[in-house]
């Protein structure tokens, strides 16, 4: 294998390597050449060795780059490219399937052939690694050790996945009860795509039963991402890179994330400080409040730094679910941000996609995306105050305190329902009587807030200036505002208006909370059917994306009037999928389809909306 090129086979067809190609592989990612000629590697040049015509015109066009023969776990082979040049459309994309192959498979696994022999061995080790490369390099490893270990290359971190559904390929592995890793590169914990990736291959891997652990990979010198080849390329081990790896808890990337991103932290302190800037004076203000929590949250999750503070993607239905308000109101609630000052809006590039806001913390990001340091002018803010809980690897922006929702008004039957149909306007069934619910409302559980946040304890002047007008005088706000938290029960035609046992009492400066107060509260929530509303609100938006999933599956219904009754319950059994299709999700999922998927303003369905 010496001098400008070897031959290498590729199926049926010898091929020519180029050593520049061979440099990539065994200098850049320590790859063994005899794995290299074992799994048929060919360099493709546009003019004189171009891309099979399996491949589409605009691939074949590309240029220059490396092919490899993929051999799948069921021993199919295909092939897949890997340019030396990225699409600049399409940036993110390092590897291309080919596209017309007769029986195509779509995204499939790839195991080097001299590892096939391991793959029904559950007393070896498996290991998911993003790319061939990466596969290749840790398997040359092994193979030096003289250790078994199965490493699986997944084309992208998503291709282990085709239509929301794990590939076949998946299931010809077994893990349960096997050791099985996950080795994704160092952008894991900051890039937010690669950790929900991992996430969801995590939970797939974990409801199969598996021995799961998390490659934790640290980043470059340099501070750039570091993959399974480059960290071996610099000098380290495969018994070092297995250390790195961690049996894997939910919650574990994140904690991971906020470790080791202090620029991220300190913005999040800044952002959560800017929510003193939103008064709660008003049904609007206390909205507010709740809407730029959940937009603290997402970013804590899945936001990126960026210039003038965290780009995050928030979906208005997800959103509208964690702030307990309706899908308009949280509209509303972004808008008034982008007006204050408090946020930008991103327009989404596809229709099927969410809007993206960037929450502005300038006072702690400079122009290139990084925190300042706290030396710079206007970057001091709060920051004695704030510095513990930013020093604090598993700081949280958000209080632990669910959101509450406000009351309920009664509902009476509209004129034309009759027993035994259906009839539709905007896309929602008639009601019939519903009684109101009373519930404690946002502006309270603004005041629970507050006091959590001083230490159970608040004074009547802290509390005007927060939540009472400029007329509000301590007897009226006792009587508007703490009544329901003092336990008070008033009457009105002789109904009662409060109910729930006490949340806070009186002293001589102000209000101070209870013993047992986190109870007394829940209980509140428990008088107000808060978890039943909320579990209804996103059954109804469940069916809004199923409905739009499916909207080019089936026509409308015809007719609303004349459509046939039918429950939510029967739709939504209509619709269950096999294990781990999209529409099998929870309601609370999280993962990116169930958050980015978008829904229209009317949606017509059958069983309601």
């Amino acid at each position: 294998m010496q001098g400008r090129s070897y031959t290498a086979p590729l199926g049926d067809v010898p091929s020519t390597f180029s050593d520049a190609n061979r440099k990539v592989l065994v200098e850049g990612s320590a790859i063994d050449p005899d794995m290299i000629a074992e799994r048929g590697v060919r360099t493709v040049r546009k003019r004189s060795a171009p891309l099979p015509k399996t491949y589409s015109r605009r691939q074949r066009e590309r240029g220059d780059g490396i092919l490899f023969t993929v051999h799948r776990p069921n021993g199919q082979t295909a092939t897949i490219f890997r340019p030396d040049a990225p699409d600049p459309d399409r940036p993110g994309l390092k590897y291309e399937a080919e596209v017309k192959r007769l029986g195509g498979a779509g995204n499939v696994l790839d195991v080097h052939p001299s590892l096939r022999h391991l793959i029904g061995d559950v007393g070896v080790p498996v290991i998911f690694v993003e790319g061939i490369k990466k596969a290749d390099a840790i398997t040359s490893a092994a193979r030096a050790a003289g250790i078994d270990l199965l490493a699986i290359a997944i084309s992208g971190v998503w291709n282990w996945m085709s239509g929301g559904e794990p590939i076949p390929d998946m299931l010809d592995v077994p893990v349960k009860g096997r050791r099985t890793l996950i080795g994704f590169d160092s952008d894991m914990v900051r890039n937010p795509q690669v950790q929900d990736a991992a996430e969801q291959l995590a939970e797939h891997l974990t409801r199969r039963e598996a021995d799961l652990e998390i490659v934790y990979l640290p980043d470059q010198p340099d501070g750039s991402k570091n993959g399974a080849d480059d960290f071996l390329v610099g000098g380290a081990t495969l018994a070092e890179l297995m250390a790195l790896a961690r049996p894997y808890r939910p919650g574990d990337l994140q904690r991971e994330k906020m470790t080791r991103n202090e620029k991220l932290r300190r913005v999040l302190a800044d952002l959560t400080r800017r929510e003193e800037e939103i008064p709660a004076k008003s049904q609007r203000g206390c909205s507010m409040r709740s809407a730029w929590r959940v937009c603290l949250t997402l970013a804590e999750k899945r936001g990126q730094l960026v210039g003038d503070g965290i780009q995050v993607v928030v979906p208005l239905l997800t959103g509208a679910e964690m702030a307990a308000v309706g899908k308009s109101t949280f509209a509303a609630c972004l808008a008034d941000f982008v007006e204050q000052g408090l946020a930008r809006r991103i327009k989404r590039q596809r229709s099927d996609h969410a809007d993206s806001y960037v929450l502005l913390g300038g006072v702690l990001v400079g122009n290139n995306g990084e925190a300042g340091g706290p030396e710079k002018e206007g970057q001091r803010v709060g920051e004695e105050r704030d510095a513990e809980r930013e020093d604090d690897p598993g700081f949280r922006a958000i209080p632990p305190l669910p959101e509450m929702r406000w009351s309920a008004p009664g509902r009476k039957a509209r004129r034309g329902l009759v027993e035994g149909t259906r009839r539709v306007r905007q896309g929602k069934p008639l009601a019939a009587d519903a009684p109101s619910k009373r519930r404690p409302g946002k502006k309270r559980d603004e005041v629970v807030r507050l006091l959590a946040e001083n230490g159970g304890e608040a004074t009547r002047a802290e509390l005007l200036e927060r939540f009472g007008g400029s007329k509000t005088t301590w007897r009226d706000f006792k009587k508007q505002t703490l009544a329901d938290l003092l336990g008070r029960r008033r009457q009105y035609r002789d109904q009662p208006l409060s109910v729930g046992p006490p949340v806070v009492e009186l002293t001589d400066e102000g209000i101070r909370f209870v013993a047992g107060w986190a109870e007394a509260w829940q209980e509140h929530r428990t008088i107000g059917a808060e978890q039943e509303a909320a579990d209804e609100q996103k059954r109804n938006h469940m069916m809004q994306r199923i409905a739009y999933r499916r909207r080019n599956e089936r026509p409308a219904d015809p007719d609303p009037g004349e459509a046939e009754e039918e429950s939510a319950d029967g739709f939504i059994e209509e619709l269950q999928p096999e294990a781990d299709d999209w529409r099998g999700h929870p309601l609370d999922c999280e993962c990116q389809g169930c958050l980015c998927a978008p829904t229209t303003a009317y949606v017509r369905i059958r069983g309601g909306a």
